[in-house]
């Protein structure tokens, strides 16, 4: 009888750990990225034109940075922001302002560790997308799946980076909106 046991136990006992691992991909917490945790602390980023930011660097190797919350606000005066941010936890790459009296809409994001502010871009992605630009970069969001930006929710987007000279890149995330 307690053999029974012992070889029950073997087997249930890998079987719990594995269920408990499982739910390790649905921790969705603000704050509980555990990348973004064990980058350094870094001084708020400085505002620069975009061909200053990308000058002198790797340009296969420029990704947008994270973004604080002063970093934003210091480039927009916007009460009402979206963000882009490459998961649900993460710090966003891209801020959005809403748009102005004349429609136009202004945009942050960080390149080696400058500040770009970026502005919108009539006609510059697909029907529904948000595009901004700056000297050099071209950015847009688009919802996953086609449509419309629903400023109203998050949702899953892409955020398409672009760099004059370079092959454009294409990431998936998450992009909502906050009053």
């Amino acid at each position: 009888m307690t053999r029974i046991m012992r070889n029950s136990l073997v087997f249930a006992a890998p079987a719990a750990a594995l269920l408990m691992l499982g739910a390790c991909t649905d921790n969705d917490v603000a704050g509980n990225d555990r990348g973004a945790e064990a980058a350094a602390e870094t001084p708020p980023a400085q505002l620069a034109p975009a061909s200053e930011a990308i000058n002198q660097a790797s340009l296969s190797k420029v990704y947008p940075g994270t973004l604080k919350r002063e970093e934003i606000t210091r480039v927009m005066a916007s009460d009402s922001i979206c963000q882009y941010a490459f998961t649900r936890a993460a710090k966003p790459v891209l801020a959005v302002g809403a748009p102005d009296g004349s429609g136009a809409v202004r945009g942050v994001m960080k390149l080696n560790g400058k500040l770009v502010a970026l502005s919108s871009q009539p006609g510059g992605g697909n029907e529904g997308a948000i595009s901004l630009a700056a000297d050099g970069v071209a950015v847009s969001v688009t919802p996953l799946g086609g449509g419309a930006v629903n400023p109203g929710e998050e949702q899953d987007a892409v955020l398409k980076f672009k760099l004059d000279g370079v092959t454009e890149l294409g990431f998936r995330g998450r992009y909502g909106c906050k009053a």
